[in-house]
Formats: structure tokens, sequence, C-alpha cells
């Protein structure tokens, strides 16, 4: 089984994985979802939602953008990320699945800010 966590705001992929309101958390069998549930963000903390998605068990970890400590973090706990997407969770990952998802690089440079910052190209 794949598990994919989608970072979400109201019902679109979030542009800022630490500080989105929840994760859309998809479970994966043979190329389908078979469950879908939603979680709230754990809290902002450099290590919590990464190390609080594994330990769900994901796989794949999908944001508009991401700070490069979380991306390593993620990377170094197995889990695949792709950002620099928008749209709504379910959608991406239908993407994901048929290999059709585009990861824009949607990284995070500083956490002061108060606007949108997806979406980033590296």
């Amino acid at each position: 089984m794949l598990t994919i966590a989608a970072a979400s705001d109201h019902g679109q992929i979030s542009q800022h994985f630490g500080h989105c309101a929840g994760y859309d958390i998809f479970k994966v069998q043979d190329g389908v979802v078979v469950a879908t549930t939603y979680i709230p963000n754990p809290g902002h903390d450099v290590a919590r939602p990464p190390e609080y998605l594994h330990s769900l068990g994901a796989d794949i970890v999908i944001a508009g953008g991401m700070g490069t400590q979380a991306i390593a973090l993620c990377n170094s706990l197995g889990m695949t990320v792709a950002t620099g997407v928008s749209g709504a969770p379910a959608a991406a990952v239908d993407s994901y699945l048929n290999g059709t998802l585009e990861s824009e690089g949607g990284i995070c440079h500083g956490h002061g800010h108060a606007g949108h910052h997806g979406g980033r190209r590296r």
C-alpha cells in the first residue's frame, strides 16, 4: 500500500507545507485510491510535520512550497517530495498516479513572510 500526503488549505494544495491547515492522506492500492482521510497540521516546526507524516506511513508528500530543511528531512525519512503543485489534492494525487504530476521545485526561502510563495522554480 502506498500512502500519499498532500498539504491542504480549504480544499486546495497548500502553498506552504509547514503552515497548512492540514494534510489529506490518500491510501493507494494497486494504483487506486482506496481511502482518504484528513488530519490537522500538528504544528509548525521544521521537523514536526515530516516526522508526523512519516509516522503515518507517508511515502509521498505533495505541497505547493516547502523549505529546504523540510525537504531534506522528508527525503532522509524515505519520503519522496513533489513541490510547486497547485489545485485540488485529489487531482494532484491522480496526476501522480498517472505519472503526469509536475514538480516545479516550490522551495520556501525564509519563514518571516506573509504572502504567497509557492511554485518557485529552482
